[in-house]
């Protein structure tokens, strides 16, 4: 017959029931610590894994692992064939810890996280936001794990025949700010007016991860409305920006335009965050003036933006033919 984990006749009992409790509160305590613990940045790689990577992952079980091994050996050892009520309490209290770490942190933790971002804005602001905009502001900050930096787009605009031809040259830096791998498509969508034909769309990374250079690729009607047509890259993954490598995005396209109008625009919206755009309109007839949205600094032909630009903001170009 297997022996009680506590013998109620012993005389100290009520003392191993306040250990324990204790003992129980504090080396779980001590297991969270171990395992919401922020790695540095820095860490060196360890057999190909990242220590952080390894820490988030891994280390809580791991911790949660060992702590049950302790205090199973401790009750298999002192307090089953010993009876010493003391140790008894020491192994339960690490068995309880260990499964805590294991199982039920994360979801405690996910959870918490979760209810405290809820309003957080309440505290942040000194008045009340509309729930709809609390929550889009929410889901940018909570849902932003990929932004853009340095954004190149170039502008030619020509005639041709009874068309005007805006030949367009758009390159950007896809930045991964937290600390693991994140998926990307590249994505380009046009109104099916605007006649976009794709010249070239490619993905140039420092080190070799999926590197693409195509050509002549078809845009295809976007699905649920047909006005719009999108061309989707092939999936990469992004790695975190302490790893140092440089992911570099871009694509050739050109867009007709009826020359039965005297005037213009383009627009070039956003929908990742994105910090620093550089617009410049490298050739166009002498009958067109060409604009672009106020920028924080502009000389002929450029117009340079240092601000974040956020999904839904855009550029605008604009041209317009001189009167004979």
């Amino acid at each position: 017959m297997a022996h009680p984990i506590a013998h109620a006749s012993t005389p100290c009992s009520e003392n191993v029931t306040r250990i324990r409790i204790l003992l129980g509160d504090a080396v779980t305590r001590l297991g969270w610590l171990h395992y919401g613990r922020v790695p540095h940045p820095s860490r060196p790689r360890e057999t190909g894994v990242k220590m952080n990577e390894w820490k988030e992952k891994y280390l809580g079980v791991v911790v949660g692992a060992v702590l049950i091994a302790l205090g199973a050996f401790a009750l298999v050892v002192f307090h089953w064939l010993f009876h010493f009520a003391l140790i008894g309490a020491i192994a339960e209290a690490l068995v309880v810890a260990g499964i805590l770490v294991m199982v039920v942190d994360p979801y405690v933790k996910k959870r918490l996280l979760r209810e405290a971002a809820k309003d957080i804005l309440g505290y942040l602001l000194a008045y009340q936001l509309p729930a709809e905009v609390k929550e889009r502001i929410q889901s940018l900050v909570t849902e932003t794990k990929l932004y853009r930096r340095d954004m190149e787009l170039e502008y030619v605009i020509r005639e041709d025949g009874k068309d005007l031809v805006v030949e367009v040259e758009n390159r950007f830096s896809l930045i991964n700010p937290t600390s693991s791998d994140i998926a990307f498509r590249q994505l380009l969508q046009f109104e099916k007016a605007e006649r976009a034909t794709l010249r070239r769309v490619y993905f140039t990374p420092d080190k070799g991860r999926g590197e693409y250079d195509l050509r002549g690729e078809t845009l295809k009607p976007r699905k649920g409305e047909p006005e719009v047509e999108e061309f989707e890259g092939d999936k990469v993954m992004i790695g975190p920006e302490r790893d140092g490598v440089r992911y570099r995005f871009g694509a050739s396209y050109t867009m007709r335009f009826s020359r039965g109008f005297t005037s213009g625009f383009i627009l070039q919206n956003f929908g990742y965050p994105t910090i620093g755009v550089t617009v410049r309109v490298k050739g166009k007839p002498d009958n067109l003036t060409v604009t672009a949205s106020p920028a924080d600094k502009q000389s002929a032909g450029e117009w340079i933006y240092s601000r974040l630009f956020m999904p839904g903001d855009h550029i605008q170009l604009r041209w317009n033919e001189a009167e004979k």
